[in-house]
C-alpha cells in the first residue's frame, strides 16, 4: 500500500496534521465512503499534489486528490490527449 502523506507534511491525511481517527478510510467500498473520503480530501492544501502523484505513479485503487479510480483513469486520458493539464 502507498504512504499517505508521505513527503508531505502538509496534506490533511498526514497523521502529523490530522489525527488516525479522524481521518476516514479513503480506500472506500460503498458510495458513503467514497463521499465521505472526498469531502475529506476536498480542503486539503496538497489535493492537486496527491491527484498528480496517483496519476504519475498509476495508483489503481483508494481516493487520491479527491478522486476515484475511475476519474482518475478519465483525467489520465485527457491528460494524455492534451485536453487538460495539471501542474
Amino acid at each position: 500500500m502507498v504512504e499517505r502523506g508521505k513527503g508531505n507534511e502538509f496534506a490533511r491525511c498526514n497523521t502529523k496534521q490530522t489525527p488516525q481517527e479522524q481521518i476516514p478510510d479513503l480506500f472506500p467500498t460503498d458510495k458513503a465512503g467514497t463521499l465521505a473520503a472526498k469531502k475529506f480530501c476536498r480542503p486539503c492544501p496538497e489535493r492537486d499534489a496527491c491527484l498528480e502523484r496517483a496519476l504519475d505513479e498509476k495508483i489503481p485503487d483508494g481516493i487520491w486528490g479527491g478522486r476515484t479510480p475511475r476519474e482518475r483513469n478519465v483525467i489520465a486520458k485527457l491528460k494524455k490527449q492534451g485536453i487538460i493539464y495539471l501542474n
